[in-house]
């Protein structure tokens, strides 16, 4: 049985809590900088070079190529092959809403305005008239909805919310998805009267729905948007519900490739395995990375200071030892450390930052609710109770201390001189 000492700071006061908050946020700082620093320095090109995970990077690529090509068939978004990236549906929805003006003014026989005064003739082929043997060149949503999805098996299902419009697929399109039935569109498009008297080619007016022709006030509100790049208020709100109807259908089909569309949900398959590997490893390389840091810091470093100091103490000039004035323990010790160990695991935070790694801390591994975030946070909270705790403690210990029944000591002032000194008072 070990013989229990008494500390050598038996007779010296508590430190301040301040002192106590200082050096410990000190410690948790060098343990951000240098783990950070050695994460960028060795861990990170160790894995890196790895077969395995270079392996894994070109599968991840792969299957993302193929995601891409995937939803880019479907041209619910447009794929810039330049740059290897979706165009926004921001860019796609301006389109729709100027293919919708530059068609009202081509059944009316009129041409398009511009800034300089000068008019430019209007091309079918820049309308909806155009349909191209039902490839829709100028409407991305006619050609998934129509086309596309008809093609293909296990899309080619039109029942939503228990009817089904396989007999009248436009007015789901119109109606629904697009929600030109709501009120706040009710003069944007022309009427079914004024659609049925259109003195236009039948083969093109069978084509064309009300709805891809404005009403002659809204074609002008446009006009002045698009072309003369008026922005009243009025104007962009008259352009902003047009174009967020159009990216709202979008996100509704979008959510039916992702739910039912067989190529797409393999291949997403495929890539959250990859994706679950490449997380995996960056978090098994933070956590060795943490790892280090925090045993040399936190248990090498203060057997070196002697006295189970640490930097942060060293500096601040303060001492540890039992609340009962003995000299700590090993359990004591062990349990101080396994406690800071959860305090300050949320310092890989920084990291995950710095190396715009934190996408990965919230991705859910491997189907299941944990994430990695999940883990920081709790820490985080518990190192900010810690804190919390020090304000109201009566011997100023952090959680850590407490339950290892430790406290920290001011190593340069004693019980008796502060006596002597309040007498002297």
């Amino acid at each position: 049985m070990n013989e229990l000492l008494v500390s050598k700071y038996k007779n010296n006061v508590l430190a301040k809590r301040s002192k106590v908050f200082l050096s410990s946020l000190l410690d948790y700082f060098l343990i951000v900088i240098v783990s950070f620093m050695l994460f960028i320095i060795v861990t990170n090109p160790v894995i890196s070079v790895l077969p395995s995970f270079k392996e894994n990077i070109n599968n991840l690529n792969d299957t993302t190529l193929k995601l891409y090509q995937i939803v880019s068939e479907t041209r619910l978004q447009t794929f810039d092959e330049e740059h290897n990236s979706f165009i926004s549906i921001d860019t796609d929805a301006r389109k729709y809403v100027t293919t919708l003006l530059k068609t009202s003014l081509y059944v009316r026989g009129m041409d398009l305005p511009s800034i300089n005064q000068e008019e430019e003739q209007i091309d079918i082929k820049d309308t909806f008239l155009n349909t191209d043997n039902n490839n829709y060149p100028n409407d991305n949503l006619s050609y998934y909805f129509y086309t596309f999805k008809s093609n293909n098996e296990s899309l080619n299902n039109y029942v939503y919310s228990d009817i089904d419009y396989s007999n009248s697929k436009e007015d789901y399109l119109y109606l629904e998805a697009l929600d030109f039935d709501n009120e706040l569109f009710n003069d944007y498009f022309i009427s079914i009267e004024e659609f049925n008297n259109l003195n236009i080619d039948n083969d093109f007016k069978s084509s064309l729905t009300r709805f891809n022709i404005l009403s002659e006030d809204y074609q002008s509100y446009l006009i002045s948007y698009l072309i003369y790049n008026e922005d009243n208020e009025s104007l962009v709100s008259i352009y902003n519900n047009l174009a967020t109807s159009y990216k709202n259908a979008i996100q509704v089909f979008i959510n039916e490739v992702e739910t039912n569309f067989t190529p797409y949900l393999e291949t997403n398959d495929s890539f959250n395995y990859y994706y679950n590997y490449y997380v995996l490893t960056y978090i098994i390389a933070l956590l060795i990375t943490y790892l280090i840091t925090f045993i040399v810091f936190i248990i090498i470093i203060p057997l070196g200071i002697k006295d189970n100091r640490t930097i942060g103490l060293k500096v601040l000039k303060l001492g540890i030892c039992r609340s009962d004035e003995l000299e700590p323990s090993l359990f004591n010790i062990v349990i101080k450390d396994i406690l800071l160990f959860i305090l300050y695991f949320n310092s890989i935070l920084f990291t995950l930052f710095f190396v715009n790694l934190l996408p990965i801390s919230v991705f859910p591994l491997f189907n299941s609710h944990f994430s990695l975030i999940q883990v920081v946070i709790f820490s985080l909270l518990l190192l900010i109770l810690s804190y919390i705790y020090l304000i109201f403690s009566k011997n100023h210990q952090v959680l850590s201390l407490f339950s290892s029944n430790l406290v920290i000591k001011n190593s340069e002032e004693f019980e008796n001189i502060k006596e002597s000194s309040d007498g002297r008072d």
